[in-house]
C-alpha cells in the first residue's frame, strides 16, 4: 500500500513538472526581445544592464559632475522636465 502511494505521488509530481516545463518553454518562445518589438525605422536602441552602475560611472564624468553642482541643479531640473 505504501509503495503504491509513493508511486502515485511520484507520478503526479512528474506530470506537474512536465506540464510546468512545457508551459515555461512556450512562454519563453512567445516572449520577444526589445529589438524584435521595435519598428524597422528605429535609429538607436540603448540597453542598460546595470542602471545603478551606469549612474555611478556617469557621475564620475565631467558632465555628471556639472549636473551635481548646486548652482546648475535648477537648470538640469528644468531641462529634465522639458525633456519629459
Amino acid at each position: 500500500m505504501f509503495w503504491q502511494l509513493r508511486l502515485v505521488r511520484g507520478g503526479m509530481f512528474s506530470l506537474v513538472f512536465a506540464l510546468l516545463a512545457a508551459g515555461v518553454g512556450s512562454a519563453q518562445a512567445a516572449h520577444k526581445s526589445a529589438p524584435e518589438l521595435l519598428p524597422e525605422n528605429t535609429l538607436v536602441m540603448v540597453r542598460v544592464s546595470n542602471t545603478p552602475e551606469l549612474i555611478e560611472k556617469f557621475q564620475q564624468t565631467a558632465l555628471g559632475r556639472i549636473g551635481l553642482d548646486e548652482d546648475i541643479k535648477p537648470l538640469v531640473s528644468q531641462l529634465y522636465g522639458a525633456a519629459r
